[in-house]
Parts: structure tokens; C-alpha cells; sequence
């Protein structure tokens, strides 16, 4: 049996903060098709002051194009993936080298008390990571 939804019921699901946000998102959907654009719309709607970027260092070209975009509106906070990198061979048996912490990229970024997140790059998982540990909101630019 599948359930059904009344407009009323799918409403009441988001708080105040939630139908706010969901009306931004109405309005950046309709003019803006560049998604950095998209981003600032949204942030500035939302009165957000302070972004962070998480980055794959392999993307550190690309987070200092986005932050030069950002910085005309917003103070910006950058942080790459190799913070605080943990090694390999304590994760892994036979591992070597240095692992990404998407943990402490979401530490620095909380702590820098930014007001959104801008994913970068981020490998699978350690995308999941971040946006679990990050206190800001976070939307995803490119994935890896």
C-alpha cells in the first residue's frame, strides 16, 4: 500500500528556519543557473556573513577561484583536506602515506563558526564525514 502525502502533512515536516530556506531555494532555482551564483543568492538570502570552503587539495586551484568569487560578498574561511592528515598505516594494515580528516576539516570550519560550507572535491565518505560533523549547513559544488 503506498502512502500519500497531503501538502499540509509534507508542510508541517520543516520548521520555520526549514520553510524559510525552502523559499530561497524556490527563488534561486528559478534565476540563477550557475551554481556558484546559486550559492551567493542563497547565502546572501539567508544572511549568512561567514562561508567556509572544504577542499580536496586536489582542488586547491578551483577553492581559490571559488573563495576570490565569495570574498566579494562574504568573509571566507578555506580548509583542505590534508589538516591534521592521519596515516595510512594506523587506518589501514598495509597502508601508507597520509589520509584526508574530513573530521577536523569540519572542526576547523565549526570553530571558524562559518554559516555555510561549500564541499569541494571531497572523496565519497569523507564528503559523509564532514557534513556530519560540520554545525553549518553544507552544499556540495563538485564531488570527486
Amino acid at each position: 500500500m503506498k502512502a500519500t502525502y497531503t501538502n499540509d502533512y509534507i508542510v508541517s515536516l520543516y520548521d520555520q528556519d526549514d520553510i524559510a530556506a525552502m523559499k530561497n531555494i524556490e527563488i534561486i532555482n528559478a534565476e540563477y543557473g550557475d551554481r556558484i551564483e546559486g550559492i551567493i543568492r542563497y547565502a546572501q538570502l539567508a544572511g549568512y556573513k561567514k562561508i567556509g570552503i572544504a577542499h580536496c587539495i586536489s582542488y586547491t586551484h578551483e577553492a581559490r577561484h571559488l573563495a576570490s568569487a565569495l570574498k566579494a560578498h562574504f568573509k571566507v574561511v578555506s580548509v583542505d583536506c590534508k589538516v591534521g592528515h592521519i596515516q595510512r598505516g594506523v587506518l589501514l594494515k598495509e597502508g601508507f602515506g597520509a589520509s584526508c580528516n574530513p573530521v577536523l576539516q569540519a572542526t576547523y570550519l565549526n570553530q571558524e563558526e562559518t554559516d555555510l560550507n561549500v564541499v569541494l572535491g571531497l572523496c565519497l565518505g569523507h564528503d559523509i564525514l564532514f557534513t556530519k560533523y560540520s554545525k553549518a549547513p553544507s552544499t556540495t559544488l563538485y564531488v570527486k
